[in-house]
């Protein structure tokens, strides 16, 4: 596998959007800047290597790389669970999950999914 390709596979989006979920699921996920530093530890120590916070009025997601795809989006999702106050099956209908090139191209589409 290639350096690229590798890259890649260890890239993941998991979160919820204005077409998967409530607003009112959406505010309970909402991360302000004061709540980053926690919820970043709380994914390292998970085991989430790389991870960046998206959190707007429309979306809250999370962005893993280079890790485990399935562990970095079941931490991502219990996180989310929790300051949810809800059980983590409970979001499965509401958030999406993305990996290697598809994920890529959400990242950097401007619509978003």
């Amino acid at each position: 596998m290639t350096d690229g390709a590798a890259a890649l596979a260890g890239l993941t989006v998991v979160g919820a959007n204005h077409r998967s979920s409530t607003a009112r699921l959406r505010d309970s996920l909402y991360l302000d800047g004061s709540l980053l530093p926690g919820f970043l530890a709380h994914l390292r120590g998970a085991g989430v290597r790389q991870a960046l916070v998206l959190s707007t009025c429309d979306r809250v997601e999370v962005q893993t790389a280079g890790g485990d795809p399935d562990r970095d989006a079941e931490a991502v999702r219990r996180l989310f669970a929790d300051r949810a106050g809800l059980a983590p099956a409970a979001l499965d209908t509401h958030l999406y999950r993305l990996e290697g090139a598809q994920a890529l191209r959400h990242i950097y589409h401007a619509g978003g999914l």
